[in-house]
């Protein structure tokens, strides 16, 4: 049992994937002055079986941590997309980002467990992921990450059961 997180599920209901651009409106003028560009690609009719709040606040995390890899390198992309896997809605935040080793990612779910200088060097806590996965876990979801590595981008996927209705 976490103590940073006592409860063991969250309140769960069909939330539209298309909601995805709304939280992607609220990092959007960060991406703007960092010379990110921003876009969203979710079909309308996907919902995911999702706490609203846990869901809104874990699209949040991963966009603005996109947004921030993105930034030092001068500008780039973050595109933001979602599509059935299985029995799951996987939504993917893309970015042209710093990377990462492949081998570290794991370790980035961890508290304090970011792996590259520029993760800190800006002020962030290092709890994000941690707090991403552990938000997913609750909600019956899953999250990976992935990259080529430094450099190279990353691509953060995460995985809520489908709502079979909005």
């Amino acid at each position: 049992r976490s103590t940073l997180f006592p409860y063991t599920t969250l309140f769960r209901s069909p939330y539209s994937a298309r909601l995805v651009g709304q939280t992607a409106d609220r990092v959007g003028e960060r991406a703007r002055r960092l010379n990110v560009r921003l876009t969203v690609d979710v079909p309308p009719d996907l919902h995911v079986l999702a706490d609203p709040v846990a869901a809104d606040a874990v699209l949040r995390n991963l966009l603005e941590n996109a947004v921030a890899s993105v930034g030092p390198t001068g500008g780039g992309t973050v595109t933001v997309t979602a599509a059935l896997e299985g029995a799951h809605v996987a939504a993917a935040v893309r970015d042209s980002g710093v990377g990462f080793d492949p081998a570290d990612a794991p370790a980035l779910f961890e508290k304090f467990g970011a792996t590259a200088g520029e993760y800190r060097s800006d002020g962030r806590t290092g709890l994000g992921l941690y707090i991403v996965r552990r938000l997913m876990q609750l909600g019956g979801g899953s999250v990976r990450a992935e990259s080529l590595g430094v450099g190279q981008g990353a691509t953060f996927t995460v995985l809520w059961p489908r709502a079979t209705e909005g």
